[in-house]
């Protein structure tokens, strides 16, 4: 459990909270994996309503969670961003299962205005708002076995390393202030059996190459730049410097073929999905340009009229 909070303000009048938890709190909950993690408790704000003089008091969830974010700050490098990513997602974005034999990919822009999605869809759109350089993060794709139950699923989940080395995975549709979970947590429930993971940091430079592959050797090539981490798991570490002068199916290591089939699998359709995103992100800067534009020349005939 949580031991008490203080809330009170600083000498500039600011709010100031003050944490004091030496135990944290973890149940299940939320549809993606079913665990949840609260390391504060909820708080409630209270929140002035627009024209109207009285105030009145809104749950913290809908909104914000000042514990959440300081805890996040003091837990993660970037932690305002991963706060506010998380919270645009477990609030925002509406867990939406796809229908059987049906593993269609949506680009971030496409999940915040539909605000709904599934696994991949809440981690790329994770990815989104985080900055490019992010450290300490990587997306995973893989196996989750619940020890339960046996009950296997693939799963795709957002994974941070906190500044003191230790693991967490995101699961973003919690709808509570919860889904940041300790991996020690959930390996009490469950095991997670990683098949592909990309850093943060390398994904744009992946992405970039997986734009320009024009056939299916390029694929098998891009694959042969995977580092095996352990048995189980390969690891995009990035486009050797000196390799673009060697061939590229001189694989340094041996991977099975049915992975070696599901990682290319999971290529083929970040190629895609990242094909349209590119387009959708020109669309909007152009929009944009545009309504700027039509804003600027209303203000230009209004100050006109005015003379």
């Amino acid at each position: 459990m949580v031991n008490l909070i203080l809330i009170g303000h600083d000498q500039a009048g600011n709010r100031k909270l003050t944490l004091e938890a030496s135990r944290h709190e973890s149940n299940w909950s939320g549809k993606s994996s079913r665990l949840g993690y609260k390391p504060v408790p909820d708080i409630s704000e209270y929140k002035k309503v627009k024209g109207d003089t009285s105030s009145c008091q809104i749950h913290s969830r809908e909104y914000d969670n000042y514990l959440y974010e300081q805890w996040c700050e003091e837990t993660f490098d970037n932690g305002m961003y991963i706060y506010a990513a998380y919270k645009s997602i477990a609030f925002k974005i509406k867990y939406k299962p796809e229908a059987k034999k049906t593993d269609f990919w949506q680009t971030p822009i496409e999940t915040d205005r539909l605000k709904n999605g599934d696994c991949e869809d809440a981690v790329f759109l994770l990815f989104s708002q985080l900055p490019s350089d992010q450290e300490n993060a990587e997306i995973v794709w893989g196996w989750v076995v619940n020890k339960q139950s046996k009950a296997t699923r693939p799963h795709v989940w957002y994974q941070l390393t906190d500044k003191k080395g230790q693991k967490y995975i995101v699961e973003g549709f919690s709808k509570e202030w919860n889904g940041i979970i300790p991996m020690e947590v959930a390996r009490e429930y469950e095991s997670r059996k990683p098949i592909l993971t990309i850093p943060h940091s390398k994904v744009t430079e992946l992405t970039n190459l997986l734009l320009e592959a024009n056939d299916r050797q390029v694929y098998w090539s891009l694959i042969n730049l995977l580092k095996p981490t352990n048995f189980s798991n390969y690891e995009f570490t990035g486009f050797p410097v000196n390799s673009r002068d060697q061939p590229w199916n001189t694989a340094s290591h041996r991977m099975p073929k049915k992975m070696r089939k599901e990682i290319f699998n999971i290529f083929r359709k970040l190629r895609k999905m990242f094909l349209r995103y590119d387009e959708q992100k020109v669309e909007r800067y152009t929009y944009m340009q545009i309504s700027n534009r039509r804003d600027l020349k209303q203000i230009s005939m209004g100050n006109n009229l005015r003379q």
